[in-house]
């Protein structure tokens, strides 16, 4: 834990990355209905974290958007969600989606 990308990356001389610190009672936002956003807030779920319903974030939620096919800034800007606490998340990432790239 605390590694991000390196745990896939070479690692001698790399140091650990600090563990994620930050409002663990933040609310979390994953918008749409697509069936990528529908699983990932099933994860969340399994993971204990409850997504916020209704139309929009709240002010301060965290919001998660399940990218596949653009990048994250577009699918962001398209959207009009908040840039600055909207993180992109790669659907091959999701249980049903692990291994399915050829």
């Amino acid at each position: 834990m605390g590694r991000g990308i390196a745990q896939w990356a070479v690692t001698a001389g790399l140091a650990d990355e600090p563990l994620f610190s930050g409002d663990g009672n933040r609310p979390v936002h994953v918008p749409g209905d697509p069936p990528d956003a529908q699983e990932l807030r099933g994860v969340l779920g399994e993971a204990g974290v409850v997504p916020g319903t209704g139309t929009g974030p709240a002010d301060n939620s965290l919001v998660l958007v399940p990218v596949g096919g653009t990048t994250v800034a577009a699918a962001v800007a398209q959207a009009g969600r908040p840039a600055a606490r909207t993180p992109g998340v790669d659907p091959l990432s999701l249980p049903t989606r692990a291994g399915s790239c050829p």
